[in-house]
């Protein structure tokens, strides 16, 4: 008697804040291309590394369900978001496993944040593959080397898509199929500014956000700006990233953004897609200076200045520092 193959169980995780065409996209992607697959998309509870979302986690569930609601292949976990602690990646990994005890689990990863996993998670990222098998997502623009370690155990380890059934975890998989480019901050944004998002979205979740006006905020041109250029920097993988509100009396400008690129490309790939980013938002006109070997660019964007550095260098001028002492007392506490 034959035995059918236990699906592979894939694990989407995000802030879905909202989910859009671009989340179902990968997600159609990886059915389309291993069709024995069940796909649960789990939100975000509260973020360990950035501010709490300002969207509520039932309205973010809710829109999440009405995206889904006709695939009986796409499921919603709530764990994250009923977990009273913030949320990390490996207790994510680790309660799907207790509960898929027999199933291949994979973990699915866009490739800007998998060729920085050795970066952010130090020699313990292998320990994923304890409990996964990861599923790397190609985007448009990423910087797409990884560490040599890194290259050296993707080629020992991984599997073709046919061969992902047959063991519980520990292959990397790569993705050929682009997804298509949306971004949640960008949504939000044009939302915000009252702008059409309806090729964005999936048409109930667009019907859902216009009947509720969730995003229709009020935020000022200035949150706005400062809002693109945090989301940007960290969808670029920018580290150690601090926003000070300086003095009012500062001639100068009012906010300042600070943050490490891991080498000098990074460092200018940061900068250009800061950018463009701005130019495409019309919110502000960027003056742009920097070195020439690139350790160090700066943006000034009227009200908003932006330093972009290489840690060594940040840390010789004490950038920090410099920017307290020149307004005194009156500089407030880091924002992020």
């Amino acid at each position: 008697m034959l035995h059918k193959k236990l699906p592979l169980i894939a694990i989407f995780g995000g802030s879905f804040n909202p989910i859009h065409n671009g989340h179902l996209g990968v997600a159609n992607i990886i059915l389309a291309e291993m069709p024995n697959t069940e796909i649960y998309f789990v939100p975000c509870g509260q973020p360990v590394h950035r501010e709490a979302f300002n969207t509520r986690s039932a309205e973010r569930l809710e829109m999440i369900r009405l995206a889904i609601k006709h695939n009986r292949h796409y499921h919603v976990s709530t764990y994250e978001i009923d977990s009273p602690a913030p949320s990390y990646t490996i207790d994510t990994l680790r309660h799907f496993r207790k509960q898929f005890p027999l199933h291949p689990l994979a973990f699915i990863m866009g490739m800007d944040t998998f060729v920085s996993l050795d970066t952010a998670w130090g020699n313990d990222w292998h320990h994923l593959l304890d409990y996964v098998h990861l599923l790397i997502v190609p985007r448009r623009g990423d910087i797409k080397e990884c560490s040599q370690p890194l290259k050296k155990i993707c080629a020992m380890i991984s599997p073709q898509k046919k061969e992902l059934n047959n063991a519980k975890q520990g292959g990397i998989l790569f993705l050929n199929t682009y997804p298509p480019e949306v971004s949640s901050s960008d949504i939000r944004r044009k939302l915000a500014l009252h702008e059409d998002v309806s090729t964005l979205l999936p048409k109930m979740v667009y019907n859902h956000v216009q009947k509720t006006g969730i995003y229709h905020n009020t935020m000022t041109k200035q949150e706005k700006l400062l809002s693109l250029i945090l989301e940007t920097l960290e969808n670029m993988k920018a580290e150690e990233l601090v926003t000070y509100a300086l003095s009012e009396q500062s001639d100068i400008a009012s906010v300042a953004v600070i943050c490490n690129g891991r080498s000098s490309r990074h460092v200018e790939s940061i900068a250009e897609n800061l950018a463009a980013a701005i130019k495409k938002s019309r919110l502000a006109k960027a003056k742009i200076e920097h070195d020439r070997i690139g350790e160090w660019v700066l943006i000034g964007l009227g009200s908003i200045v932006v330093h972009m550095m290489q840690a060594n260098t940040r840390q010789y001028y004490d950038i920090d520092q410099f920017i307290k002492e020149s307004h005194d007392s009156n500089t407030s506490p880091p924002l992020s």
